[in-house]
């Protein structure tokens, strides 16, 4: 049976989303909206556990891992934050798909593809899995051990690109450092 558990934060305007899920689904989405609202579901115990905190602008929540659910009853995270917020998610095994313009990115996860869609700065660090971004516009850093790291940049920016294993592909205005043991860097300036 799945059961719902929502939070809508109280101060308007962007905030500092953070997330802690050890396994699941993460769907976030910055659009033009007043305030930030999640929305967790899954398996009745495991939503029960998530815990939501506010200090100020940071929204955090928190989803035990020993409460995670069993194989076959995922987690899904959906999140709708104001344009300009910025991003904190931890995961063990989750796909992360973030569309829209966030300020600022820093994610880790264990395995699972990471997708970006505009981004001012980012930090993000994956162990297995394809790292995405569509619109970079400033500074960023990524790193992968077994995965493909594909970016375009909107603007002149920065990238630092890391991979064990894979693929690097940065196509636009940027200031590459790029390398990989066993792949390929391709760059193309526009």
């Amino acid at each position: 049976m799945t059961t719902n558990k929502q939070h809508t934060a109280t101060q308007p305007g962007p905030i500092t989303f953070n997330l802690r899920l050890d396994a699941g689904d993460i769907r976030i989405i910055a659009e033009d909206r007043r305030h930030a609202e999640i929305l967790i579901s899954g398996d009745g115990p495991s939503v029960n556990a998530a815990t939501f905190s506010e200090q100020g602008r940071r929204v955090t929540v928190d989803i035990p891992s020993a409460s995670t659910g069993a194989v076959g009853s995922p987690i899904r995270v959906e999140v709708r934050l104001p344009v300009g917020s910025s991003i904190e998610v931890d995961s063990s095994s989750a796909g992360i798909d973030v569309t829209g313009p966030v300020e600022h990115a820093r994610i880790r996860a264990g395995t699972g593809d990471v997708r970006l869609d505009r981004v001012s700065s980012l930090d993000v660090a994956s162990m297995s899995g394809d790292i995405t971004v569509t619109g970079l516009a400033g500074s960023g850093r990524v790193e992968t051990m077994a995965g493909d790291v594909g970016v375009v940049a909107v603007k002149e920016s920065s990238l630092e690109a890391r991979s064990m294993s894979g693929d690097i592909q940065v196509t636009g205005p940027v200031r590459l450092d790029a390398s990989t043991m066993a792949g390929r860097v391709h760059h193309r300036s526009c």
